[in-house]
């Protein structure tokens, strides 16, 4: 295509996104739409209506992966990264009977004793003919697939049972965080499974905390109405990711909670970016005057340790202490009694 035509393209579909993207009011609602557009081209992407209007489905389906307000011309790379996706969903399917999932376990420091006071458990996934899979690759097709229910069942199971383990092999009761990923947390089924994993495992709900993050406010009143049922229950509830997403601050109001984990994000940069640092700052107040215990994310240098100890942060958790460790390595440092030193 002439870049003449590719332009005339271009604005013809941003005229289409900016009328797309006005605020419809509908009943007193205020109804936002993010139009999200794929390109193709006669001749250069196909020869029939068919084939283009998959072609353009295909962009379309990438674009909105950022999940924003865009555009995207159909490339034949698409093709590839589309099979690739559909060819790890597939091997997805098969992963838990294949015994193939495993979880690590990334401790949580007190930063004031040096101790650790819990572990964040994560999901690993080997394959012999993917090999390895970043999470950052299949969580994402686990949420859309429909797969997140048993897999996150099965990390729930498998997360609380190794705790019980612990306690049961005589070590300290530490704390086990999972993450809860929107489809799992608005299933109806949800409370009812994590009752089950409790009684059946035998685990006080006092040792379980659910990780949830701002993007799971699909619906305030309903996010809000799950979490106090599940405080009742003695689980606790941490806010992961604290300040990526939308209406921050409302959201402490909102909805219950124990625990507020500050991004990584936010930590990298606190001895550089004088913004992030008052942010940091802020955050930690706030925290603390709404009586929430604050974990930092990210954690990888002594000055960003020093500095979170020094505004009140009591719990770390990153690679200054330990990186996601198999069961055989936390047990090791449970059993020593590990002191990782503390900064003054």
């Amino acid at each position: 295509m002439k870049e003449i035509e590719r332009k005339q393209v271009k604005k013809v579909v941003n005229r289409i996104i900016r009328e797309f993207s006005k605020p419809l009011n509908i009943n007193e609602y205020e109804i936002i739409i993010t139009p999200s557009i794929g390109i193709s081209v006669y001749p250069e992407d196909g020869n029939n209506a068919d084939e283009l209007i998959r072609y353009a489905d295909i962009a379309m389906y990438s674009n909105k992966k950022k999940k924003k307000v865009d555009y995207k011309f159909y490339d034949s790379n698409l093709n590839v990264i589309l099979l690739q996706k559909a060819k790890i969903e597939n091997r997805l399917r098969h992963a838990m009977e294949n015994n193939e999932l495993r979880l690590h376990y990334q401790p949580q420091i007190n930063l004031n004793t040096g101790k650790i006071i819990g572990v964040e458990a994560l999901i690993r996934w080997q394959n012999s003919e993917l090999e390895h899979v970043s999470p950052g690759e299949f969580i994402p097709i686990v949420e859309e697939s429909g797969l997140i229910k048993p897999i996150g069942k099965w990390v729930l199971q498998t997360a609380c049972k190794q705790n019980k383990a612990w306690q049961d092999a005589g070590l300290p009761p530490i704390n086990m965080s999972v993450n809860v990923y929107k489809n799992q947390l608005f299933n109806k089924g949800f409370l009812k499974t994590v009752n089950q994993v409790l009684e059946k495992i035998q685990l006080e709900p006092k040792y379980l905390e659910l990780e949830i993050t701002e993007r799971n406010r699909k619906n305030i009143e309903e996010l809000s109405h799950m979490l106090k049922k599940l405080k009742e229950i003695g689980v606790n509830i941490a806010l992961d990711d604290f300040g990526t997403g939308y209406s921050s601050l409302s959201i402490l109001d909102d909805i219950p909670l124990n625990n507020l984990k500050i991004d990584r994000s936010f930590i990298q940069d606190i001895s550089k970016d004088k913004n992030k640092t008052a942010l940091v700052k802020n955050i930690i107040n706030i925290g603390n005057d709404l009586n929430l215990n604050i974990i930092a994310e990210g954690i990888e240098t002594v000055e960003q340790q020093i500095f979170l100890k020094q505004h009140n942060c009591n719990i770390g958790q990153g690679y200054l202490f330990a990186h996601p460790l198999s069961v055989k390595e936390v047990e090791e440092l449970l059993v020593k009694g590990e002191i990782f030193t503390s900064a003054s």
